[in-house]
């Protein structure tokens, strides 16, 4: 297995079966989380981290969880 941690408490996971993990951080989400309240859209820009590993996943028939 091999991870990549990417920035703002979200990261990536590619097991040995070739399957990738992404773990998103949802406590930007919290509605009772008032640190983040101001936040833009896509604090971290996790979202588009997540769109460019599925974009790269569907090219490489890889499957992503």
């Amino acid at each position: 297995m091999t991870s990549t941690r990417l920035s703002d408490g979200y990261y990536t996971s590619r097991l040995d079966s070739g399957l990738i993990v992404m773990v998103l951080n949802t406590n930007y989400y919290y509605s009772g989380n008032r640190v983040f309240k101001d936040e833009p859209e896509d604090p971290g820009n996790q979202f588009a981290e997540l769109e460019k590993l599925l974009t790269q996943a569907r090219q490489n028939g890889s499957k992503v969880s």
